[in-house]
């Protein structure tokens, strides 16, 4: 299919997920991106990309493996954390793809609270960076570059771990 991307080099996929970063202004941004960059892990050098629909397959599969196990949030014990390791480590062992990655950032609660938080980002073959919350089995939605779950939380990237 055209304008489909097999394999996105290291140095690419940095570049796409920066432009994910943001700051409260544009000097902020500007330190966060530099932060961003200093502060990711990138194992590999080229990555697999991800059709939307296989996307939807992988959280399907791990909603699966979540509900059959009865895997409840936890504090501390099986957290935010353990749920992104989790669909990472689904996405690579029962799918073959390294397209799936762990965000690290804040999220805002509609009140206003907000929290360090960890979710996941996948590479599509259309080379975009889609975002998932794993507790929810949601691809989080996009508008005015600001990412927002079905729950109306707002997530804010620092870091990934890829």
């Amino acid at each position: 299919m055209s304008g489909e991307i097999l394999n996105v080099h290291v140095s690419d996929l940095i570049s796409l997920c920066s432009k994910e970063v943001k700051g409260s202004n544009p000097i902020d941004t500007f330190f966060s991106k530099i932060l961003f960059t200093y502060r990711s892990l990138f194992f590999d050098e080229w990555y697999k990309t991800v059709k939307e629909h296989e996307l939807k397959s992988i959280i399907d599969f791990y909603k699966d493996v979540i509900e059959s196990n009865k895997l409840r949030y936890e504090k501390d014990y099986f957290d935010c954390d353990d749920f992104a390791l989790t669909f990472k480590s689904i996405a690579s062992s029962h799918f073959n793809t390294n397209a799936i990655g762990i965000a690290l950032g804040l999220v805002v609660l509609p009140d206003g609270q907000y929290g360090m938080h960890a979710w996941n980002v996948a590479v599509t073959s259309g080379k975009k960076i889609l975002h998932v919350e794993p507790q929810l089995f949601e691809v989080l939605t996009k508008k005015d570059d600001v990412v927002t779950s079905g729950d109306r939380f707002k997530y804010y990237l620092k870091h990934v771990i890829w």
